[in-house]
């Protein structure tokens, strides 16, 4: 407790008072020791007086009225000095104690004083606990996705426990902790030693965008009570990750024996690991005398758009004049080889380029059917030029419509016209 202000006497009057020795004694109590002296006697000679104090609030004027009395003395019949210290339950933070004398029906001012608790002795304050020492990533670091990012701190103590926070905000609690509710992956280490490393796996090191990571160890001990110290927070972006464009084929594929075929006649699979555009195109070659030359006309052109991640398997049909240019060429000169051609490109011009070459074969012919043992000579109605079938010769000339038969074996005059491409086989389905 302290004094703030001083006792004294009303100027111009012989009657005088003090307050002294203003303190707190317990249970919310204040103790005031009052003295006050009255000298004067009424004009037919009566001296009766009596001392009273009262409190009011420390930014008012006195007043001799009211609830708040704290202090009534003796009434005494001749002039002099009484002191007495008296007890009260303040009521107002500052308070002022007003002490007056009554005499002749008027309370007369004789001193004032105003009392304040004093301000509570601060505190000790405790060193700070270092914080732990950010190595990696280092600030305002850019690290492409991945399915992890590596944190490195360093801290003071071996033993000490050791959290790495990563929160989509930089706004931090009263404590300096990233706010609890942005957090969104975090890891503790228990390990011992004054260099960690800490490993996250969460989904956001594979989702572009900016983050913010903070570090803090446990450190207590008797003389503090926030024993967690933490790092400076740091700004991270995780950037996208680089294109990647797979393309996978079989080496080796068969020209299917139907057009009418669901299947496609040269199939590639391509997968970005991002959203990406292709572009494919695929040129045909054969051999012939030792060289590769082109083969005109059949080159194939595509544009894809391609979900990242997802595997599309693609497939090209060939009309039947190409299908049958593609089978006569493959008669005569072997395998064709395709060379796949394809580019990758991201909406922020990140591009991969890859190539595959397929080998192509025709497809097979169909077996004769040869006739069982001890069969009668072939029925001299057939024609020759259709071995494994009963085609008559002509007249009539007949069409494929017109016979139950496809993918047949064709050699010689063919009189009907069944095999248009002369690749052996007649009415290719």
């Amino acid at each position: 407790m302290v004094l703030l202000g001083g006792a004294g006497s009303a100027p111009g009057r012989a009657d005088s008072g003090s307050i002294a020795d203003v303190h707190a004694v317990g249970d919310g109590q204040l103790a005031a020791t009052y003295s006050a002296t009255s000298t004067e006697c009424t004009a037919y000679g009566y001296c009766g007086w009596f001392p009273a104090a009262w409190q009011v609030n420390g930014s008012d004027a006195c007043s001799a009225d009211g609830d708040h009395i704290v202090y009534v003395g003796s009434l005494q019949d001749t002039t002099g000095t009484q002191t007495a210290t008296d007890t009260f339950y303040p009521a107002f933070e500052p308070v002022k104690l007003c002490l007056y004398i009554y005499r002749d029906g008027l309370y007369r001012p004789v001193a004032e004083t105003l009392y304040g608790t004093p301000p509570a002795a601060p505190r000790p304050v405790p060193p700070p606990v270092a914080g732990p020492t950010e190595l990696l990533p280092a600030a305002d670091a850019q690290i492409p996705a991945a399915r992890s990012v590596l944190f490195r701190v360093q801290t003071p103590e071996r033993d000490d426990f050791v959290s790495i926070e990563v929160s989509k905000s930089a706004a931090q609690d009263a404590d300096g902790t990233l706010v609890d509710d942005q957090v969104i992956d975090s890891e503790l280490d228990l390990e011992d030693g004054t260099t960690r490393d800490v490993l996250l796996e969460g989904a956001w090191t594979r989702r572009p965008g900016i983050y913010y990571w903070q570090a803090s160890r446990v450190a207590c001990n008797a003389d503090i009570s926030d024993c967690a110290a933490e790092s400076e927070v740091r700004r991270l972006e995780i950037l996208p990750p680089p294109l990647t464009l797979r393309v996978t084929a079989q080496p080796r594929q068969q020209l299917r024996r139907t057009r009418l075929s669901r299947m496609s006649d040269l199939v590639v699979s391509v997968r970005c690991n991002r959203d990406c555009s292709v572009r494919l195109r695929g040129y045909a070659t054969y051999r012939n005398g030792g060289r590769r030359l082109p083969l005109h006309g059949l080159g194939l052109r595509e544009a894809l758009e391609l979900t990242g991640g997802r595997v599309t398997r693609y497939g090209f049909h060939f009309t039947a004049a190409k299908r049958s240019r593609l089978i006569a060429v493959m008669r005569r000169h072997g395998p064709v080889r395709w060379r796949m051609e394809l580019r990758a490109t991201t909406d922020d011009g990140d591009a991969q380029t890859a190539t595959r070459l397929i080998r192509m074969t025709p497809p097979p012919l169909p077996a004769p059917s040869r006739p069982s043992p001890g069969s009668p000579p072939s029925n001299p109605s057939c024609d020759p030029s259709y071995p494994g079938v009963c085609i008559p010769p002509p007249p009539p000339d007949l069409d494929c419509g017109d016979i139950p038969y496809s993918d047949f074996t064709v050699v010689g005059s063919d009189p009907h016209g069944f095999d248009g491409d002369g690749d052996g086989v007649g009415c290719e389905s």
